[in-house]
């Protein structure tokens, strides 16, 4: 494959990453800061709180599905990173 097609697969799955990374550390953020048990004895747990952690640890649905396809994602950008590497070191390396 040529390192030009390789750039483009790597920018746009690098995109489309973004958003599912940007939503999955948020979410861990929430779980890790917020004090779940404080707000159960205030009143109850604010609805974001369900949604945090359904999006960060839920098992069924749609999250499950976008969370596999994250880790399957970023197996795919460190493959085509690597590959983009060893093709520039080729290109550049002094004989």
């Amino acid at each position: 494959m040529k390192e030009a097609d390789l750039r483009k697969w790597h920018r746009t799955l690098g995109g489309l990453l973004a958003l599912f990374l940007a939503l999955q550390g948020l979410s861990g953020a929430v779980l890790s800061f917020v004090d779940a048990a404080a707000l159960q004895k205030a009143g109850g747990l604010p609805w974001w709180y369900g949604a945090a952690s359904g999006w960060h640890t839920g098992g069924e649905g749609v999250a499950e599905a976008l969370r596999g396809a994250l880790g399957v994602g970023l197996v795919l950008m460190a493959a085509s990173g690597g590959l983009i590497y060893l093709k520039i070191r080729k290109r550049t390396r002094k004989t």
